[in-house]
């Protein structure tokens, strides 16, 4: 992981994350499958873990495109356009009072996990990874470390407050 933007700090950081995230898939996938009712795709995720290790990203990509096709994100529901104005209105609340309380680094600072701007990182990433972040980004409490206490409606107007600001 060498982006010029990041400074050694934050790519440690950044490593950290992925390390985190990827312990995590084969319990994601267990919950996937008592929900769906589908496969496992155990033996991806292991092959998947292994290439992290090697740092192999073109082998990594092949795997996460064949997950992404097998337990694919339905982004249509948390559409910013799908956001009630009662959501519209309460987003800038929660923006206001969790969001924004943490979400103030830029990039390049010396900070191991930073939580970059918001409204920077909206106008810098498709609308489709913005919601990955929305939906994998929140941290919060040991109560919530496994779950997002955000509401579809909460996501839906996040997503209209970031995204349609960022746009005009």
């Amino acid at each position: 992981m060498s982006s010029p933007e990041l400074s050694e700090v934050e790519r440690k950081g950044v490593n950290s994350r992925i390390n985190s995230a990827l312990g995590g898939l084969i319990w994601l996938n267990r919950e996937w499958a008592i929900v769906s009712g589908e496969d496992l795709q155990t033996e991806a995720i292991q092959n998947l873990i292994s290439l992290w290790d090697l740092r192999d990203y073109a082998a990594m990509k092949q795997i996460l495109m064949l997950l992404q096709k097998t337990a694919p994100l339905r982004s249509t529901i948390f559409q910013g356009q799908r956001a009630t104005k009662s959501s519209q209105k309460d987003a800038q609340k929660l923006h206001d009072t969790l969001c924004g309380v943490c979400h103030v680094h830029n990039y390049g600072v010396s900070h191991h996990l930073p939580a970059y701007d918001l409204w920077k990182i909206s106008s810098r990433m498709s609308e489709g990874e913005f919601l990955s972040r929305l939906l994998n980004g929140v941290r919060g409490t040991a109560s919530n470390a496994l779950a997002n206490p955000l509401t579809v409606s909460d996501i839906q107007g996040l997503m209209w407050l970031y995204l349609s600001r960022t746009k005009e």
